[in-house]
């Protein structure tokens, strides 16, 4: 915090270390220093804004350290060097009962007339919270917006927590998290496991006793995108590390059995092409409206009953453990759910895409593009 500067031990510690040559601005100073700085890049982003032609948007709230709730807007278009760029345009701090319709709607609106885009927003993009779909609909009507899209990326990852809805996968996964929690906080398997981390991995061949993959084991979050997978497939490049450990420690309560591994395999193989999908959609450098659609026929195919996928731990899906068959089955229920109404504008988007000219529908991917 700003008022740090105004304490008398902070500000003789900087004199200390800089030998009397910095002393920091005190607490009014560096207030007024940067609303001045801000007024100045206000002017410049107007600036910039006037200048396009259009300017799509994109909101979502969150929350900063699980305790301050925020609402964010943020811009996006194409510069004069056919540059794709995207702009914070506001990030505002809202109380936890203030996450209602009329709340979100009227701020949109606010932030939109503030900046003088009401006329050049051709579509609004925000997640699947009723209460966000339910103010877009009124932002919409207030300054005819063309269109408003659900975040792809938000609509995959409640397809995974479909999928994932079911106890004997809960189960597994709450063996894992008990695995990563005590490979964390006990001393002497986190010290052991960080000996054996470290060592030089020659191979991803989890027969071979000398590979010891080097990233750390990771826990999920709920509120982190696909920190699920992160967590299984981590633990999957343990695996060998993780095992010594154990056996070391006599700590055969964390053991995790052959069938187990088998199933986590065959989770890790089933969403790493959803991990795959949202990080190419999550990209900002380059359009990624016209690959929704031909990203969602495509994980679409890869969950048919008769798919054989090469580059996964199984020649075909038929092959799955029992457990990663019901989430396959699940995942593509959810899918075709999910993506029961495919927006027009997806589909014109992926026809003017020349990436996706030569694109092919498969069997699979009928149900939805008939849709």
């Amino acid at each position: 915090p700003f008022s740090i500067v105004d304490n008398d031990s902070f500000r003789d510690f900087c004199k200390l270390i800089s030998m009397g040559q910095f002393e920091p601005l005190h607490r009014s100073a560096m207030t007024s220093r940067l609303a001045k700085i801000y007024a100045v890049s206000e002017q410049i982003l107007l600036k910039m804004l006037d200048s396009q032609e259009y300017v799509s948007l994109t909101t979502d709230s969150g929350s900063l350290f699980m305790v301050q709730k925020y609402l964010c807007l943020t811009g996006h278009f194409i510069d004069s060097n056919w540059k794709c760029k995207s702009v914070v345009l506001a990030l505002q701090f809202v109380n936890y009962e203030s996450q209602d319709r009329e709340y979100i709607s009227s701020s949109l609106i606010e932030m939109i007339r503030k900046w003088k885009i009401s006329s050049r927003v051709p579509v609004i993009v925000s997640d699947n919270g009723a209460n966000f779909k339910a103010a877009i609909s009124d932002v919409k009507a207030q300054y005819e917006i063309d269109s408003e899209l659900r975040c792809a990326c938000h609509t995959l990852e409640l397809t995974v927590h479909d999928s994932l809805k079911n106890e004997a996968v809960e189960n597994l996964l709450s063996r894992c998290r008990e695995v990563v929690n005590n490979f964390k906080t006990t001393t002497g398997l986190f010290g052991e496991f960080e000996k054996l981390r470290n060592k030089e991995s020659k191979s991803l061949d989890y027969d071979n006793d000398a590979d010891v993959p080097s990233r750390r084991l990771m826990r999920d979050v709920k509120t982190r995108w696909w920190s699920t997978f992160g967590m299984i497939s981590r633990l999957n490049e343990n695996r060998i590390a993780i095992q010594q450990v154990i056996e070391k420690f006599g700590r055969y309560d964390l053991e995790i059995s052959k069938g187990e591994w088998s199933e986590l395999l065959g989770l890790q193989a089933l969403l790493s092409p959803f991990s795959e999908t949202v990080q190419h959609l999550e990209g900002e450098i380059y359009p990624t409206l016209g690959s929704v659609l031909p990203a969602i026929l495509t994980l679409t195919t890869l969950l048919h009953d008769n798919y054989s996928n090469p580059s996964t731990f199984y020649v075909t899906w038929k092959s799955l453990p029992p457990l990663c068959s019901i989430v396959r089955e699940n995942l593509f229920k959810s899918l075709l759910r999910r993506w029961s109404k495919v927006p027009s504008v997806l589909l014109l988007s992926m026809w003017l895409d020349p990436r996706w000219k030569s694109y092919q529908l498969s069997e699979a991917s009928i149900p939805i593009f008939d849709k």
